[in-house]
């Protein structure tokens, strides 16, 4: 009988732990990643490429995730020399902290929650250098409006990303 007991509480725990996990494959979405692993969503959504052989993809998270609690954010990809080199999450639909579960959870970053802020409703931002990429987060939060923010940057190709992004604003 306590066997058994054991059996239920257990299976229970797994239940919940499987409950909380996202149902997402971003396993292609990271950093220095080949533009030729995205030929599929280059036909489906938004592909912009520029002269100088830089170019962008955007696209909404469910095509990689299975999750009500990811519905409404929109991935940005920006492709330098053919490799993924930022990944930029955008929420403005839910208040559900849900990307911030995706940077500790999917890209095992380490931000520490500032409970402070967050029972104030406060703006918080997090950022740190890890395993070669700059990740930052943010949730920004108004009077009547929020956005939740998550960034990852590859540093070898920061300046060079940021060189190309002045170049299209001067355009």
């Amino acid at each position: 009988m306590r066997r058994f007991i054991l059996y239920i509480i257990g299976f229970f725990l797994l239940a919940q732990v499987s409950a909380l996990a996202l149902n997402c494959n971003l396993n292609r979405i990271q950093t220095n990643t080949s533009i030729s692993n995205f030929e599929e969503e280059k036909v489906f959504f938004s592909y912009f490429k520029n002269p100088s052989g830089a170019s962008s993809m955007m696209m909404p998270i469910e095509h990689f995730c299975k999750d009500d609690d990811t519905n409404g954010i929109i991935l940005t990809l920006f492709f330098l020399e053919n490799k993924l080199v930022r990944i930029i999450f955008e929420n403005v639909l839910a208040q559900n902290r849900i990307l911030f579960k995706i940077a500790n959870d999917t890209y095992k970053v380490g931000f520490n929650k500032n409970n402070i802020k967050i029972s104030r409703k406060a703006t918080e931002t997090y950022s740190i250098n890890k395993n070669d990429n700059f990740y930052f987060y943010g949730n920004f939060i108004g009077k009547n409006e929020f956005l939740e923010y998550f960034e990852i940057t590859s540093n070898k190709y920061k300046d060079k990303l940021n060189e190309e992004l002045l170049k299209r604003e001067e355009q």
